[in-house]
């Protein structure tokens, strides 16, 4: 979490086009509201559970924990969540816009998101040459409608270390 925070801040500061990113920690009273939301969404009752990680008397309808239950227990039950605005657009993987008819400034922001990209080391979007061995993640790339045109917007944006041991050739 921390590691997408800094990547957003830091695309932020260097003008690359993404959502705004904030931490909630489990000592605030929003933490369990989320918590309890996401919970409801689910069919998980909550009842008697305060503070961090405490899942007693959280069951689904029937009683039981259930199956839906112990996929999200986990995802749940941690200190800290990142609230990221919501991007109402299109995956560029999904669009439907023809290459060929993108414009000049998309262009630009999906040639500063690959600049952001090596940069930081976030492999998970740009492939990127030779640089990583993976086809990158289009998904990681919405196409918004503004009102400036259609323009092209980052979604996750952590900062990856580079580990000198297993890449010495990269650093």
């Amino acid at each position: 979490l921390g590691q997408e925070w800094f990547g957003t801040k830091l695309a932020q500061k260097l003008g690359v086009r993404c959502p705004s990113l904030r931490i909630v920690s489990w000592q605030d009273k929003e933490w369990f509201s989320i918590k309890k939301a996401l919970c409801k969404a689910c069919g998980v009752d909550v009842q008697n559970a305060q503070g961090m990680g405490v899942m007693g008397g959280m069951e689904n309808a029937n009683g039981q924990g259930g199956i839906t239950w112990m996929k999200i227990h986990k995802t749940l039950d941690r200190p800290l969540y990142g609230i990221m605005d919501f991007v109402k657009g299109v995956p560029l993987s999904l669009s439907a816009t023809p290459a060929s008819t993108i414009s000049s400034s998309v262009l630009r922001d999906i040639g500063k998101l690959c600049a952001f990209d090596v940069l930081v080391n976030n492999s998970d979007r740009c492939p990127v040459g030779n640089l990583w061995s993976n086809d990158g993640n289009a998904e990681n790339v919405m196409l918004i409608n503004t009102e400036k045109g259609l323009q092209a917007v980052g979604i996750d944006n952590r900062v990856v270390s580079l580990d000198v041991d297993k890449t010495p050739q990269k650093v």
